[in-house]
């Protein structure tokens, strides 16, 4: 079962991908019941055979731009040219999106961490890094509206941290909440920036953004904020990975206690996959891919 967005919110469309459906008559069922008359569905379908070049990011695949050309950066052989990429956020409206998954929802213990680059001038309100959920996140990483770094999570109560280091420098930056059952740390580059000692976060059945937030309010009703630069390896781990002042790896790599990681080094498309054990799909909307 798979929960789409009938909505018409976060995403602009549902999108389920079947690979290798046996052969004869299969039945997909569309239950749109939530108490409220939503009106009308409209369902595409595009059937192709299954390989390199016909677009879609399948498994053994690093990349896939609809062709068997070379000269760009997906191979014939779909794999990724020239090195690793980054993914480019213009502030207006590009954002990834991750649908739900177990792997996506962390309570007692747990590292959140990416690197990023802020570009522009930041917003009044700040822009947001990851965060899932609406109103009560389960974690955030937020860039501040006087260019430091929030982290933090939501349990009855707002919980969070924000650093004294300036980000919206035009420069690479590190950035880590961390949470071990008691008190949770936020570091950045490395540097411990303070501690705060609380209880487990609420875990929510929320899509994880990234590079944007969707926060309803009685009076504006939904505001949506973007984030407006670079990310790359956008990491969540079941594990404390710091709990002293370190030097940020500049690869943040998939290891047994990582839960989701993002490289971003498809170079092309709109879908991005975690490279951890769950095997996640992002759907990129609106944004663009740049050499590492």
């Amino acid at each position: 079962e798979l929960d789409c967005d009938d909505y018409g919110g976060l995403i602009p469309t549902s999108r389920l991908d079947l690979f290798g459906l046996p052969a004869g008559t299969n039945y997909l069922y569309l239950d749109g019941d939530d108490g409220v008359d939503l009106g009308s569905f409209e369902l595409t379908e595009d059937w192709t055979a299954p390989g390199c070049g016909n677009g879609y990011l399948e498994p053994g695949e690093e990349c896939d731009d609809g062709n068997t050309l070379g000269g760009d950066a997906c191979s014939p052989g779909c794999a990724i040219v020239g090195g690793g990429h980054v993914l480019v956020f213009d502030g207006d409206d590009d954002r990834v999106v991750v649908h739900d998954d177990p792997a996506l929802d962390l309570g007692g213990v747990f590292t959140v961490e990416l690197w990023f680059r802020v570009e522009g001038s930041v917003d009044s309100n700040g822009e947001p890094l990851v965060r899932k959920g609406n109103q009560e996140p389960n974690y955030l990483l937020w860039v501040s509206g006087s260019g430091t770094v929030t982290g933090g999570f939501h349990r009855g109560t707002w919980q969070t941290i924000e650093s004294t280091t300036v980000v919206d420098d035009g420069g690479w930056h590190h950035a880590a909440l961390t949470y071990d059952g008691i008190d949770m740390d936020l570091f950045v580059d490395g540097s411990w920036e303070g501690v705060l000692t609380v209880g487990a976060p609420t875990v929510n059945d929320w899509e994880v953004q990234i590079g944007s937030a969707s926060i309803w309010t009685l009076l504006f009703g939904t505001i949506r904020y973007y984030f407006e630069g670079s990310m790359d390896d956008v990491r969540l781990s079941d594990t404390v990975r710091y709990t002293s002042s370190f030097t940020p790896a500049r690869h943040l790599t998939a290891d047994p206690s990582t839960t989701a990681v993002f490289y971003f080094d498809e170079g092309s498309g709109t879908l991005t996959r975690d490279s951890g054990p769950s095997s996640l799909l992002g759907l990129v909307n609106g944004c663009t891919w740049a050499p590492e």
